[in-house]
């Protein structure tokens, strides 16, 4: 072991997946459990190039991003774990519903678990020489604003002759079928086949990828599972959750080694749960275990969850958590007193992430033993002992608490269908039906994302009447929200409409959301790629409003004559394909308008009428 550990680097998911200078993104996904919406189109805008940390982008910046990348992006996250923002415009979270696909497992049984970023990005004309930019990207991180400590890994990767990691491409083309895309990109897909993916962590000698479909096939012990790791010197396991079976199975196995050479970490409700049976107590004390803190909304009856949202009516939901929990999840054997093989990705260690029924990711790291000392010193610095053969007995039943858990797990594993016939008022159906006795007891309010001021209560019938929408307020999201007596729990719910949802609404919703100012700046997004968002780069910069909180700074109106000398530099450049682009979004904004455009506007589309022409000339 080393001597005196090294610090552990940082990762920000959203410096790593934003394309360079000069590059765009080509094709990506994403998993996740847990999704927050606002996140999303923060990770989307980085994506799209732009957008420094979760809340600095703008209306125009995030509809820019959403319109360049609705083709090219998915984001794959488990069906009743995606949440809404109380303080955040709906109507742009609603346009997620492009990229956003859920994945339709009974929480009752499974979850859809890997948190893994696969992402493509080409050089622009400018950078005729360079070859495409791949990004890996594996660990314990959703794609929300929890804070929680988590672990995981990014790597680069150019095109080569045959990849130097398998399974990725496996990888991506099952969970596209899971979540209903399948051939989602798959020259993309094929294309990581020969990805040579270089510089691995310091120490790090080999890496391997691994994962569990969901579908009960677990891998065996010699491909990755954790039960097939060796038996060192030393073993340190880091788990929010935890349940008896691993429990047990990893204490036969390391039973010889001294105690003071393990160490396990995790959150004190699933310990005390473990310790309750004597024998599994027993297994248990042999592990050295300790205790630390989780996110304050991870549910403690889900053993198996990742911490979702703060609950309603908290008045800090929308900010970081002061006190980090733990939620990364590790394996770590010291093979020898200078060599270690470390696994980490999603997976707690429970039963059903490592027997297959979740769908998991994780790498298994072997090389030199500076990760793992990091994370012993890391964990021995928090950790609190806990002694499962001195455990309190457990806290009465909370039959509400019980009830929304259940309520929720039935709620989420329906498929439902919101039928629009127009005008006429719609109609949302279930299947299989959702009587009112499976709430328990419980009230269930449904709206549209976009109209979430417009709900209704669920009736139990075949069919629950809801308000019509115009055109450029549907949405595959519905909010659903369980209310009882004393709390409330609400998420969104991705659902199958008809008729199918046309790019049109994404044309009117935009004309909706931006007025002329806002409209100008996002035209200004599109070609000055020197802006930030939400910056003034100079006296003609303009932030637009913000997407992320609840309204925009005041800022100068951008002069007209800035947006035409922005136009002008796009032309002496040869970017022919921003200008097509600007050309169709100002044909789509002005071919709406059923008024006359205020004055600066209709001297844009004159200007651009003339600019046109020549261009065509």
């Amino acid at each position: 072991m080393s001597d005196s550990p090294r610090p552990l680097d940082g990762l920000s998911l959203l410096d790593q997946i934003r394309p360079p200078p000069g590059y765009r993104t080509t094709w990506a996904i994403g998993t996740t459990y847990s999704l927050d919406l606002v996140a999303c189109v923060a990770a989307v805008v980085a994506l799209d190039g732009r957008a420094r940390d979760t809340t600095g982008f703008t209306i125009p910046s995030a509809l820019r991003a959403l319109g360049n990348l609705r083709d090219r992006v998915r984001i794959f996250a488990q069906q009743g774990c995606i949440h809404p923002s109380p303080r955040s415009n709906p109507r742009v979270l609603a346009l997620l519903d492009r990229i956003v696909r859920p994945v339709p497992f009974n929480l009752e049984r499974q979850s859809f678990h890997p948190k893994v970023w696969i992402v493509r990005q080409d050089p622009m004309p400018t950078l005729q020489d360079e070859g495409p930019r791949f990004v890996l990207i594996v660990g314990s991180r959703n794609l929300t604003r929890d804070s929680s400590w988590d672990l995981g890994i990014a790597l680069e990767g150019v095109l080569a002759t045959r990849t130097n990691i398998d399974g990725v491409r496996a990888f991506a083309e099952h969970v596209c079928g899971l979540g209903g895309e399948t051939g989602f990109g798959a020259e993309h897909a094929r294309a990581l086949d020969r990805v040579e993916w270089g510089e691995l962590p310091r120490g790090v000698k080999t890496l391997r990828f691994a994962w569990h479909g969901g579908d009960r096939k677990a891998l065996s012990t010699e491909d990755g599972h954790p039960l097939g790791l060796p038996v060192g010197q030393k073993l340190l396991v880091l788990t929010p959750f935890l349940d008896a079976y691993p429990v047990v199975q990893l204490a036969s196995k390391w039973r010889h080694v001294d105690q003071d050479c393990k160490l396990l970490l995790a959150g004190l409700d699933s310990l005390l749960q473990v310790s309750r049976n004597d024998k599994d107590g027993k297994a248990l004390a042999s592990l050295r275990p300790c205790s630390v803190g989780v996110s304050r909304d991870e549910p403690p009856e889900a053993q198996d969850e990742e911490p979702a949202q703060p609950s309603p009516g908290d008045s800090e939901a929308e900010l970081l958590e002061p006190d980090r929990g733990l939620h990364a999840k590790v394996i770590a054997v010291w093979t020898g007193r200078k060599t270690a093989t470390v696994l980490f990705g999603s997976a707690n260690l429970t039963k059903r992430a490592w027997n297959a029924f979740s769908c998991e990711a994780w790498v298994i790291a072997e090389g030199g033993a500076d990760l793992a000392d990091s994370l012993w010193a890391w964990a021995a610095r928090r950790a609190t002992r806990f002694d499962p053969l001195a455990a309190p007995p457990p806290p009465p039943d909370d039959e509400e608490a019980q009830a929304f858990e259940k309520a929720h797990r039935a709620v989420s594993a329906r498929a439902f269908s919101l039928e629009e016939p127009g005008s006429a008022p719609a109609f949302l159906r279930s299947e299989p039906p959702l009587p009112l006795a499976h709430l328990h007891g419980l009230s269930l309010a449904v709206a549209r994302l976009s109209t979430p001021d417009r709900s209704v209560l669920w009736t139990g019938r075949e069919a629950t009447e809801m308000p019509a929408c115009q055109e450029a307020e549907r949405t595959r999201f519905l909010r659903l929200e369980l209310r009882g007596k004393a709390r409330a729990k609400a998420w969104i719910q991705a659902v199958e409409v008809a008729p199918p949802i046309q790019p049109e609404r994404d044309v009117m919703a935009l004309r909706d959301l931006l007025g002329p100012e806002q409209f100008l700046n996002y035209l200004w997004t599109c070609l000055d790629e020197r802006r930030g968002d939400g910056e003034e780069e100079d006296e003609d910069d303009e932030g637009g409003g913000s997407a992320g909180g609840g309204g925009g700074t005041a800022a100068r109106p951008l002069r007209l004559e800035a947006l035409l000398h922005a136009i002008s530099r796009a032309r002496r450049a040869g970017q022919a394909e921003a200008l097509r682009d600007l050309d169709r979004m100002l044909r789509d904004y002005r071919g709406g308008l059923t008024t006359a455009p205020a004055q600066r506007l209709a001297e844009l589309f004159d200007a651009w009428d003339a600019i046109r022409e020549a261009m065509l000339s």
